[in-house]
């Protein structure tokens, strides 16, 4: 029998390319939830208690594109989101733009990394932190973190000096 770990449920919104569903991810207790979404050799993410928030149906068992998901925002509660920052990091407000809208927040990076070029390396999901999530209808949203997809943007811009 295969080793499977501990895990944890974490129940989120996830923003597809085919609009709002909720469902739960299950990580182990030792790993952080933005590590999960970008590791993997295949290019589902497997979620439990799902639905998509337009239809009244409940998935026990869904499988997502991991490429159809802009943006996965976890419960302000948990606390395993992503690593610490180490202890030259230092912290960039960004807007990242979607074509549903735009996510500004504060995204950690190395200190003497400009941010153009911490987002060149990035190629999946990546943790912003003090969250706005606007949408094209205006309807906005504060959250401690949102977590996007980088392959879904339509690029970002740098809204001040890292701090």
């Amino acid at each position: 029998m295969a080793y499977r770990p501990d895990q944890r449920a974490v129940t989120c919104s996830i923003l597809t390319t085919g609009g709002w569903c909720e469902g739960t991810l299950h990580v182990p207790r030792a790993s952080f939830l933005v590590d999960q979404l970008n590791v993997g050799n295949h290019e589902l993410l497997k979620l439990t208690d799902f639905r998509f928030l337009t239809r009244d149906i409940r998935h026990e068992f869904f499988a997502l594109q991991r490429d159809g998901v802009a943006l996965v925002i976890p419960p302000d509660n948990e606390t395993q989101i992503v690593a610490a920052p180490e202890d030259n990091a230092i912290s960039a407000s960004v807007t990242c733009w979607f074509g549903f809208g735009v996510v500004m927040g504060r995204v950690r990076m190395r200190r003497g990394v400009r941010t153009s070029d911490f987002w060149v390396r990035q190629a999946g999901f990546v943790v912003l932190e003090d969250c706005k999530v606007r949408l094209a209808d205006d309807l906005e949203q504060l959250c401690a973190a949102v977590i996007v997809n980088t392959k879904q943007m339509i690029g970002l811009s740098e809204e001040s000096s890292p701090r």
